[in-house]
């Protein structure tokens, strides 16, 4: 499993004082790398940022925009494909299908709207607004056997 982004794992006091360390040659780099858990890339990248401007050096990162957030017209075009297959096909008695298809609702969306967008996303829009079927229960199968008396052998297939 990955490790967590070292924002998440070490304070800015943290990674400052092993880049002084290193710096003053107190560690070596291998040490330091290790101590930090980074790459070496990543590492000589913190190290150059830490000389170019250690008064004002952090590690902290605050995302410029959400990242799960689905555009809404993307949103809205699912709505409306939902709601057209539920009236065109779900709800009409002389289809015999009673579940959503989801892969195709994709399928439409990139080639009528040209947006792309992810089957559990369209799956997770349908639960929300009412547009998702269950799948429906198993039917049990009953084995009943009919004889006269107990310990009769019936022959089925005849």
């Amino acid at each position: 499993m990955a490790k967590p982004q070292i924002h998440n794992r070490l304070s800015n006091e943290q990674v400052k004082f092993i880049l002084d360390k290193y710096l003053a040659k107190e560690i070596r780099a291998k040490s330091a790398i290790h101590k930090l858990g980074l790459g070496r890339t990543r590492f000589y990248q913190l190290v150059q940022a830490y000389e170019s401007d250690a008064a004002n050096f952090t590690i902290e990162y605050k995302r410029q925009a959400p990242s799960r957030r689905l555009d809404p017209e993307i949103e809205q075009n699912i709505l409306a494909e939902l709601e057209l297959e539920k009236t065109k096909i779900i709800e009409n008695p002389k289809v015999p299908t009673k579940r959503y298809n989801y892969s195709y609702i994709q399928n439409i969306l990139l080639e009528d709207y040209r947006q792309r967008t992810s089957l559990n996303t369209i799956i997770d829009r349908a639960k929300k607004n009412g547009y998702y079927l269950g799948r429906p229960p198993k039917k049990l199968h009953d084995r009943e056997v009919i004889t006269n008396f107990a310990g009769e052998l019936v022959q089925h297939d005849s």
